[in-house]
């Protein structure tokens, strides 16, 4: 599980600089009462950002579709349209790679067509954030390099992040 949040908190953080909730990211790792404001330096090439004991530096992707996560894209998925959210870079140490994409599909959809890609070891849950907000799914499998894939639901589609951690382009 500590692959799916380290993912997850560094999608999360991104999609706070542009407008995401970072309520979500507070409530899966219980430091609400903590009050850390996250750092970002922010350039059209990437962002460095630090928030509390997890710092990053991360570069866009330029063509998100054509990198190798471990796992297929999702047959109907188109690249997000926020650059922000399709990156690579060091993760406290760690190499990490996000893709991320949007179908019209719904995210039962996309959650069964993943699970079947992770044949029989996958494992799957939830990341529920605090009353109201997004539900986020994942899916993933045993192994601790294994590719991570969130999915949830936003506004008319759906968001399918890819990640593989150890990938360089």
């Amino acid at each position: 599980m500590n692959s799916v949040k380290k993912v997850f908190a560094i999608i999360v953080l991104l999609a706070f600089l542009g407008g995401g909730s970072y309520a979500v990211y507070l409530a899966i790792n219980g430091t609400r009462e903590n009050d850390i404001e996250p750092v970002a330096n922010v350039s059209d090439e990437g962002v460095e950002l630090l928030f509390g004991d997890l710092g990053t530096d991360l570069k866009y992707l330029t063509s998100p579709s054509t990198v190798d996560y471990g796992v297929v894209k999702y047959p109907s998925a188109v690249v997000s349209s926020q650059k922000e959210l399709s990156f690579e870079g060091e993760v406290n140490g760690s190499q990490l790679t996000v893709g991320t994409f949007t179908t019209e599909d719904t995210v039962d959809k996309v959650m069964d067509f993943y699970i079947g890609k992770f044949g029989k070891d996958y494992k799957s849950g939830s990341i529920n954030g605090q009353a109201g907000s997004t539900d986020y799914k994942y899916v993933t499998s045993e192994d601790e390099d294994a590719p991570v894939v969130i999915i949830y639901r936003s506004v008319d589609r759906t968001v399918i992040h890819l990640a593989k951690p150890g990938l360089s382009s």
